[in-house]
């Protein structure tokens, strides 16, 4: 079919204005996260930072400790790439964030070249897939967190963007493979296998390619996994031989053992929640629409086949947590941008559910103080980060985005998606501009101390109950001649000075008053809240 020379301009510019949008949206989360450090919030994060910080001090590289004992949780992978920032920048907050988004990014794009090369003849889905993974919440939350999960999701798209490189006769990334193998391997140990080898060995089977596959295709994806799994040797078996017989069996078999015998949640903990881990696509009608008339091909069954198998599998597993599937989310997004895709007939009103879910969320920030007055203590726990900010101005933005989803006429699908993405990444970034700079406070103790100080400068009563780790702290409680009240005797202490202070670790203690002052993360197992 001709096409005029001056349509295929504007089609490309257009192409690239679309582009450079999502360029644009991220970028400004981008900038967001990394100036606010909100991964410092996370209980890992303290635990990362530290392990660290100890390794730089102590130049011992090859052997991790945590609270004096080897640490054989994680690969040293991601405590390197802070490390390696830290000789080179020194020692700044803003880098374990910078290497977490980078890989995000990085990951984005994959996933925008993983649709080219699945539906070559429908641009549109390589077009909307990066508004759909900015647009979801949950994904940009497992984004910005300081965890290895961001390098086992860069290394699994990798893997998937070599093999079908490799199936369409390109070799050298044969060697590409073996790096995003090892790789992930680095990054969270053989876990890799999980997101990648089933629908790796389907793959050729499904996608159309030039070149037959013969089994020795197959031979040599074996022996390219298996050499790609034992890059992690070159560090895991030195590391055995260092930390001992004990810490052998850990980072070889007691890890995953552990993990596959606890028996924490069901088996369908995690199907149950990924339609909220995907709002707000799940309530966008264009994705139903399109599945009730999606003809499904090779390529859609090659996604399914990736995340089917890697649910039942962790389904499975026993221990479950919601950063364990975050390698699926872009995975998710191809799906739902090629549902999308499939859905011709545009209407203006399909972005009502998404307003409607918005502005139902500034009501209930509006309401939420008189909610909380009557629900269980027990609920407290889940929701006390609504206690520590301004709900009149939250409320207030996110009335106003849903209002302009109401009214604001979009002519096309793309447009459509396009101001979804705006709306939550707008959302995004006012949530973290208020939430973000507590945060910061809470990682740092002359905060903590300067309330301690103007309590005691007030002759208020002070306590403190929990295990303190931080010396710094120790000595400030020693030397204000802070009383240290036992666990069991708490209820009743607190029930008996309903005006003096408490400082505490233990989030339990949270039950018994409405509001802590003080929200502090010192490491993963010390947690610190002061009340008055």
């Amino acid at each position: 079919m001709y096409v005029p020379k001056k349509f295929g301009i504007a089609v490309n510019n257009q192409n690239k204005i679309i582009n450079l949008t999502w360029v644009f949206l991220w970028t400004i989360l981008l900038v967001t996260f990394v100036i606010f450090l909100p991964g410092f919030s996370e209980f890992d994060t303290s635990k990362y930072l530290k392990i660290s910080q100890d390794m730089m001090q102590q130049h011992n590289y090859l052997l991790a400790f945590w609270e004096g004992q080897p640490y054989s949780d994680k690969p040293p992978l991601l405590f390197w790439l802070i490390i390696g920032g830290w000789k080179i920048f020194g020692p700044v907050l803003w880098w374990p964030q910078f290497i977490v988004l980078a890989l995000a990014t990085l990951s984005l794009l994959i996933t925008q070249q993983l649709a080219k090369m699945l539906w070559p003849d429908k641009p549109r889905i390589a077009q909307i897939v990066p508004f759909i993974l900015i647009g979801c919440f949950a994904w940009i939350s497992c984004a910005k967190q300081i965890r290895v999960d961001s390098i086992l999701a860069f290394a699994t798209l990798f893997s998937f963007y070599s093999i079908i490189k490799c199936i369409q006769g390109q070799k050298k990334y044969w060697f590409f493979y073996i790096c995003a193998i090892g790789l992930g391997g680095f990054a969270k140990g053989p876990v890799i296998l999980v997101f990648v080898l089933l629908p790796v060995i389907f793959i050729p089977l499904l996608i159309p390619h030039k070149d037959k596959i013969t089994p020795g295709w197959y031979g040599l994806l074996a022996l390219t996994t298996i050499v790609g799994l034992c890059l992690p040797l070159l560090w895991a078996i030195p590391a055995a031989v260092l930390g001992g017989k004990a810490y052998a069996q850990e980072i070889f078999y007691r890890q995953i053992s552990h993990r596959a015998n606890l028996h924490e949640e069901s088996f369908f903990f995690y199907l149950v929640r990924l339609p909220i881990w995907l709002f707000p696509w799940t309530i966008y009608p264009p994705l139903w629409k399109g599945l009730k008339s999606l003809k499904i091909t090779t390529t859609e069954v090659v996604c399914l086949i990736a995340i089917v198998c890697s649910l039942i599998i962790f389904s499975v597993f026993g221990q479950k947590l919601p950063h364990y599937i975050y390698p699926l989310f872009p995975i998710f997004a191809l799906l739902i941008a090629r549902l999308c895709d499939n859905y011709a007939r545009f209407q203006d009103k399909d972005q009502w559910p998404i307003a409607i879910s918005i502005a139902g969320f500034a009501i209930f920030c509006l309401l939420y103080p008189y909610i909380n007055s009557i629900l269980p203590e027990k609920v407290f726990v889940r929701s006390y980060f609504l206690q520590e900010i301004n709900l009149k101005t939250w409320a207030s933005v996110f009335m106003v985005m849903s209002i302009l989803l109401f009214f604001i006429k979009f002519k096309t699908q793309t447009l459509q998606i396009i101001a979804i993405a705006l709306s939550c990444a707008v959302i995004t970034v006012f949530v973290n501009d208020h939430l973000l700079p507590i945060y910061q406070k809470h990682i740092n103790n002359q905060y903590l101390f300067e309330y301690l100080a103007t309590a005691a400068r007030e002759h208020r009563t002070i306590v403190a109950s929990g295990n303190f780790e931080d010396q710094e702290l120790l000595n400030l409680i020693r030397q204000q001649h802070i009383q240290i009240i036992p666990h069991n005797e708490l209820p009743q202490w607190i029930n008996q000075h309903s005006d003096a202070w408490l400082l505490t670790t233990s989030t339990q203690d949270l039950h018994h008053r409405l509001q802590p002052n003080i929200w502090f993360y010192q490491t993963r197992y010390s947690i610190v809240s002061l009340w008055h």
